[in-house]
């Protein structure tokens, strides 16, 4: 009897919600009434806060930039950072064997703030050259 009284009640949720799915609220009904054009885009236009790219333009430049010291492991597993004039950078690609902690090096490449990664820490630096010093 259990069984059957939680397959009546899911069930009945079931068919309420895909009932209330299709039928806009007052509150959504009003929002898209006042959008202006302006705030409105196309199908057809990207919308560009979703331009991975354009995390290129924050003040510190799309210029490369070349940094030294001494690399040191990320708080997580496989994250690489180099501190430098008191800015710790959280290195994205290079060569891994050059790029291992403990060793000095000389690193060539992008600051890239608008990159996501999963180090948590420092600021994201794309690599494009790594010399051991």
């Amino acid at each position: 009897m259990k069984r059957f009284a939680i397959a009546v009640a899911g069930l009945t949720l079931a068919v309420g919600l895909t009932a209330c799915a299709g039928q806009p609220t007052p509150d959504s009904q009003q929002s898209s009434s006042q959008a202006s054009p302006s705030e409105e885009l196309s199908a057809s236009e990207p919308d560009p806060s979703l331009d991975p790219s354009s995390g290129l333009d924050d003040d510190k430049g799309t210029e490369g930039m070349t940094i030294t010291g001494k690399i040191s492991s990320g708080v997580e597993m496989g994250c690489v950072m180099l501190e430098f004039e008191g800015t710790t950078y959280n290195l994205v690609g290079g060569d891994a064997s050059v790029l291992t902690p403990g060793t000095e090096v000389e690193v060539t490449g992008t600051v890239n703030e608008g990159l996501m990664t999963t180090c948590q820490q420092g600021v994201p630096f794309q690599v494009d050259t790594a010399t051991v010093r």
